[in-house]
């Protein structure tokens, strides 16, 4: 019998690097967080082989995460949560991780909270510091710098960068403006009705992490068309010009559709020979409006096959209520939705969203409601919050949840 006291003989030990591939795979197909996944990447480079971007489960719904930005100043041996892939740490580390920052030094830190456990992960400089604009599609966050006018898409994980064609490639700029980026600088600080940005909504025709004709589609400009480009174009493509201001955009079944501030709905090929082409596919009749009074904005949403409108009203820049019609696109029929069951929407400058939560045990989100973040760019006493669907009633976030965001905070899901 071998003494207790004994060292283990480390000959006995089984080299966890040398598991078979197959079977390190079928191990990361079981994960479905990211900030387990990552962990299990950062072990070894024949696990990282096995935990690609394949093997995470991107069609398993996932809680988003609130992303909001903040500048922190850095105490004296404290760094928060830098991203570490090869450590393992995932999205960062939690608040109450420790590092080697400089005491006095000012970070511009992304804050990425997950509802579903309220832990918030952070990630330091995440983008420059007059990156001001986000918007999102599923995990990926397109930044755009309202100071010299550059547009990438990244994901906070990966740290990946794809760099798109400029604002001033906007045919607006080229045929009106001397000097672009002064013009750009001028609208970005008016107080038009999308919150002062010169891009309001992106959508992504896939995830970069595959193969695909990736299209990043987006909502620009001061009339708030349509427009699109491709990594690798040298300027960004304008769609047919319309009557009214789109509010926002839905990526489906490789076509995209925009709905404007009258619940009009229309359509493009994006990957067909006319791109460019838009056509009106939906209307909604006009009816007796109870809400006619008061400021609105449409979000466009697909619910598992159904469209759904979404259109949420304002006074004085504050959220008062919500009303929801699903809308048929074949026949042109719709119906009010009083009641959302077991599924919510997440909107705000992020791709709207709809979860359907009962496959869950997630505690702090709830059904049968609206989650929302702030529409006017507000940074501080932000309007976000939770509208109940079926009573009707607003609450705050979870958690008494409050910041004071240099950007207003964003919806992302946290996948690939």
């Amino acid at each position: 019998m071998s003494s207790p006291n004994r060292s283990p003989n480390l000959e006995t030990y089984p080299d966890w690097r040398d598991l078979p591939t197959v079977l390190l795979a079928a191990i990361a197909k079981r994960f479905t967080s990211i900030h387990e996944y990552l962990p299990f990447r950062g072990v070894c480079s024949s696990w990282r082989s096995a935990a690609t971007f394949d093997n995470f489960d991107r069609a398993l719904p996932r809680a988003p995460w609130l992303m909001y930005v903040t500048e922190e100043k850095a105490k004296k041996g404290d760094e928060i949560g830098e991203e570490e892939e090869e450590k393992g740490v995932a999205i960062g580390e939690e608040e109450e991780k420790k590092g080697d920052g400089i005491e006095g030094d000012v970070k511009r830190v992304a804050n990425f909270l997950d509802m579903s456990n309220n832990k918030t992960y952070k990630i330091i400089d995440f983008a420059s510091a007059d990156e001001k604009l986000y918007l999102s599609w599923g995990g990926w966050i397109l930044c755009v710098s309202e100071e010299i006018g550059a547009v990438n898409l990244t994901h906070p994980v990966w740290r990946t960068v794809i760099d798109l064609p400029g604002l001033d490639t906007f045919p607006e700029y080229i045929q009106e403006n001397d000097d672009p980026l002064d013009t750009l600088h001028e609208y970005t600080h008016e107080n038009d009705e999308n919150g002062s940005r010169y891009i309001s909504k992106m959508v992504l025709s896939g995830s970069p992490t595959i193969k695909c004709d990736l299209v990043v589609m987006v909502i620009w400009g001061k009339k708030h068309q349509l427009g699109f480009s491709r990594p690798g174009d040298s300027s960004w493509s304008v769609m047919g010009t319309w009557d009214g201001s789109f509010s926002d955009i839905l990526y489906h079944n490789r076509r995209l559709y925009a709905v404007d501030s009258t619940r009009r709905v229309v359509e493009c090929d994006i990957h067909g020979p006319n791109p460019s082409q838009i056509q009106q596919v939906f209307s909604l009749p006009n009816v007796d409006d109870r809400f006619a009074s008061f400021d609105k904005i449409c979000y466009l949403v697909e619910s598992f096959g159904k469209f759904l409108i979404a259109r949420r009203h304002f006074a004085y820049r504050n959220t008062l209520s919500f009303d929801i019609v699903e809308i048929d696109l074949k026949d042109g029929s719709h119906k009010e939705i009083r009641h959302l069951w077991n599924k919510s929407l997440f909107l705000g400058f992020n791709a709207s969203l709809c979860l359907h939560l009962s496959a869950w045990n997630v505690v702090k989100l709830k059904p049968n409601c609206i989650y929302f973040t702030d529409h006017f760019g507000q940074c501080v006493d932000s309007d976000m919050g939770v509208f109940c669907v079926q009573n009707m009633r607003m609450r705050g976030l979870p958690g008494g949840f409050s910041c004071s965001s240099l950007t207003p905070p964003i919806w992302v899901v946290p996948s690939f």
